[in-house]
């Protein structure tokens, strides 16, 4: 069976993608490419905004940089400094959130 959003194309990662078969969530270790801003369109209002993008080497979708995120990696990689983050590994999984539906998040765990 296949995930409704598996249909669905956009250009960042979603909790939605990170489903196995049997419908349980599944972590991914990725090595961070890059991290830029883009101007995405919010889904809830429609509006244009500049926000951060995570891009990895394994995978060609970005993931959302929101404040949640952001300061996982800070934690995980002991750096707040993006230029720190590229080319260190991280630990990425979907999750449930009661205001957004599924979601992407970081593990807050040191890669090994």
């Amino acid at each position: 069976m296949e995930h409704w959003r598996k249909v669905v194309h956009t250009d960042y990662l979603s909790g939605d993608e990170l489903v196995n078969k049997d419908g349980e969530y599944s972590d991914f270790t990725l090595t961070i490419k890059n991290i830029t801003s883009k101007e995405v369109v919010d889904p809830r209002n429609g509006q244009k905004k500049p926000c951060g993008v995570v891009y990895f080497n394994e995978v060609k979708k970005g993931m959302i940089l929101n404040v949640t995120n952001g300061k996982s990696i800070a934690k995980v990689i002991g750096s707040p400094f993006q230029e720190h983050w590229v080319g260190q590994k991280i630990i990425i999984y979907g999750m449930e959130d009661k205001r957004h539906g599924r979601v992407v998040r970081v593990k807050p765990v040191k890669v090994k």
